[in-house]
């Protein structure tokens, strides 16, 4: 089966995100009026496959490209040493990718999936914008940087199972450390790590009960 999209479309901003005014772990939350909706063109194409009487693959590779995408950043506004943030719009952004999904049908009523996504975001900086006050080096304004906190790497993979009334799985997740952060605190490098997530479970059902036990 082969598949191609193409759409454009608007999100408004929340109200949230336009008159929030708080302060959480010490930061400044500024509300901001003048937000306006964001706006996006976005493409697909696809393919699903089924492999045998077993197996399913399914590609795709999107390209999304906005205008005035909604983030939240430092806010640079104020005087200096006060840890504040509001939303802005910003100039252009764009997101584009590669998505593969797997599912494969195993013995003993054994199912394994994995997924994997490449992503390549980035936003235009605007040379009208001031750069947030850390975590900027070898950016520009006017260039181009990575939109903060997306890892470039992802992957789902689990193996599950069902015998009766017990099931069971376990799934392992890993995300790349991202390449760049807000830049609203200056420790630039803590959040650049990469994650290793593994999680198994069982359940079953006793009599009325349904008894379930995760390890995260």
């Amino acid at each position: 089966a082969l598949r191609a999209s193409a759409g454009r479309g608007f999100r408004a901003p929340s109200i949230s995100e336009v008159f929030t005014q708080a302060e959480a772990s010490g930061v400044l939350i500024c509300p901001n009026p003048a937000l306006r909706a964001e706006r996006s063109w976005s493409y697909e194409v696809g393919a699903r496959r089924v492999v045998g009487k077993f197996m399913l693959v399914d590609v795709a590779l999107f390209w999304n490209t906005f205008d005035g995408l909604v983030e939240g950043r430092p806010d640079p506004s104020l005087e200096e040493g006060i840890l504040a943030a509001s939303f802005r719009n910003l100039s252009r952004a764009r997101v584009r990718g590669l998505e593969v999904e797997a599912r494969l049908a195993l013995p003993g009523r054994l199912r394994w999936k994995a997924a994997y996504t490449l992503l390549d975001a980035v936003e235009f900086l605007d040379q009208k914008v001031p750069l947030s006050p850390y975590c900027q080096e070898g950016l520009e304004a006017g260039g181009e940087a990575p939109l903060p906190y997306r890892a470039r790497h992802l992957l789902n993979t689990g193996l599950f199972a069902d015998r009766g009334r017990v099931k069971g799985g376990a799934e392992f997740r890993y995300m790349s450390r991202f390449e760049r952060v807000s830049g609203l605190f200056p420790e630039c490098r803590r959040d650049l790590v990469p994650v290793y997530l593994v999680d198994v479970f069982t359940s079953g059902r006793v009599g009325e009960l349904d008894l379930t036990l995760r390890i995260d």
